[in-house]
C-alpha cells in the first residue's frame, strides 16, 4: 500500500488469462472500496507472472520494482529461476503510466523481492560495498542494512557486470586469499 496523501494505491502482481505478467494498480480513499486505476504491462509478453511489486521514486522519476517469472534464459541475463529488477515508468502510475525496458538488479542467484524503504523526510539512499567475500548494503545511512557472504574461487579474480542490454564489462579486480 502506498499513501499518496489523499488516496492510497495497492499494487498486485498478476497473471492474465493469456499467461502474461502484469501489475494491477488499485486506488482507494477509505481502505474499504478499491477500483482498478491502471494495468502496468509490456507491449510484448514478458513472463507469465510479475510478483512482489513496489514503487520507488528517485530524482523525480518513478520505477516499478517486481519479480517477473517465466523469462527465457539468455547467455548473460535471466539466469535465475525468477528474476528481480525494475521498469522505469513514464506517466502517473495510477492512471496513464507505461513501463520501459526491464533491468535486472543483479545477475546472481540470491536476490528476490526487492523492497524500498521510505524515511519520514523522504530520503532514499543506497550504498553497496564489496570487500573480499563480504557484500554489505546500507539503506539511508544505515537505517536498514544487509550483509551477505560471496563465495569465489582463486581462479576467478574479477567481478563481471552486464548492463541491461547484455553488454559485458569488468568492474575491477580483487584478490581472493586463503584464510
Amino acid at each position: 500500500m502506498i499513501d499518496r496523501g489523499g488516496d492510497v494505491l495497492m499494487l498486485l502482481g498478476a497473471r492474465t488469462d493469456a499467461d502474461t505478467g502484469c501489475v494491477l494498480v488499485y486506488r482507494t480513499e477509505d481502505l474499504e472500496h478499491f477500483s482498478l486505476a491502471n494495468t502496468l504491462a509490456t507491449d510484448e509478453k514478458f513472463g507469465y507472472m510479475w510478483e512482489c511489486p513496489d514503487l520507488a521514486e528517485l530524482g523525480g522519476r518513478g520505477f516499478l520494482l517486481c519479480c517477473p517469472q517465466g523469462i527465457a534464459h539468455e547467455e548473460h541475463r535471466y539466469q535465475n529461476e525468477h528474476q528481480c529488477g525494475y521498469f522505469a515508468l513514464e506517466g502517473d502510475v495510477a492512471s496513464d503510466a507505461r513501463v520501459g525496458a526491464f533491468e535486472q538488479w543483479d545477475y546472481g542467484f540470491d536476490f528476490y523481492a526487492a523492497r524500498t524503504l521510505r524515511c519520514a523526510d523522504g530520503l532514499e539512499k543506497l550504498e553497496i560495498y564489496v570487500d573480499g567475500s563480504v557484500l554489505e548494503v546500507f539503506v539511508n545511512d544505515g537505517y536498514a542494512t544487509m550483509t551477505s557472504r560471496l563465495f569465489g574461487s582463486s581462479e576467478r579474480t574479477v567481478v563481471d557486470a552486464f548492463d541491461g542490454a547484455g553488454s559485458f564489462c569488468q568492474m575491477g579486480s580483487f584478490v581472493i586469499s586463503e584464510a
